[in-house]
């Protein structure tokens, strides 16, 4: 832009300006996995990019002083979103950031309490388990007749196969120790050989317990149990686990063992 004033030989005093933009972006704390980011703009003629924690880009749709952004999926986290403002005729580009946090997406309390209290007929509680052995895929298994296919809290899309598999989830009490068994079909051997090759190798190997309800597969309806393999037997075509938390009752105390390599004067003694 030129400010001056005309003399009628020219423009007397005659300077250029720019212009400077503006841009605000709005923080987040959403459930969806592909959030919306949005901000306001000094400019309809701006271009705004949004970029996610150094990494991917997305030019926003501008309207009037306001912009959005439609983000590809994101894990349950926090993220930093940068956003530049910038045109083509000069003026000087503004940036701001925020922050997002994805929570994990579970389903509404009140949707399973529904289905334990009066057990409807189109709703139904899918128990899985997954086996997380180091070096070997994956085995994942569904208490029901069909294959099923849903999204993990960490926004993954996996299949749970479908085979015989009994559970029995933990107990509600004051106890410093709880051990959980699974019965887990075996009918390929493959369970059985991913189990005992973790056990020999004294790996320690996750095992995770999800509930999902039939109508709404998007997110574990609770929040799983997360817990360690500690033993397994074998009985024709079934593979018996025990897993658990962490064993506070059989914790020793004090942590650090005194020795004479770390006190040598325990050799006087």
């Amino acid at each position: 832009m030129i400010l001056g004033v005309y003399s009628g030989l020219g423009f007397y005093g005659a300077q250029e300006t720019t212009a400077q933009l503006s841009v605000t972006v709005n923080s987040l704390e959403t459930s969806l996995t592909r959030p919306t980011i949005t901000g306001t703009v000094s400019a309809e003629s701006a271009t705004v990019m949004v970029q996610v924690s150094g990494g991917a880009e997305y030019q926003a749709v501008v309207s009037g002083t306001s912009w959005s952004a439609e983000i590809g999926a994101l894990a349950p986290g926090s993220y930093t979103i940068s956003v530049t403002a910038s045109d083509d005729i000069g003026s000087i580009p503004d940036t701001a950031v925020t922050t997002i946090i994805i929570i994990l997406p579970l389903l509404a309390p009140s949707l399973i309490k529904t289905v334990y209290a009066s057990a409807p007929s189109d709703r139904v509680l899918l128990a899985t388990l997954e086996i997380l052995v180091p070096g070997e895929t994956p085995i994942r298994v569904v208490a029901a007749y069909e294959d099923l296919t849903a999204t993990l809290e960490t926004g993954e899309i996996v299949t749970f196969k479908a085979g015989p598999f009994e559970y029995k989830e933990p107990d509600k009490n004051t106890a410093g120790n709880q051990t959980l068994k699974f019965s887990v079909a075996n009918v390929t051997g493959e369970a059985q050989r991913a189990v005992e090759s973790a056990l020999a190798a004294d790996l320690e190997v996750p095992i995770n317990y999800r509930v999902f309800v039939s109508t709404d597969l998007t997110a574990p309806a609770k929040v799983p149990y997360k817990m360690i393999l500690r033993g397994g037997t074998f009985e024709g075509m079934m593979v018996s686990i025990e897993a658990g938390y962490f064993d506070l009752l059989n914790t020793s105390w004090p942590r650090l063992r005194y020795t004479t390599a770390n006190a040598p004067g325990l050799r006087y003694i």
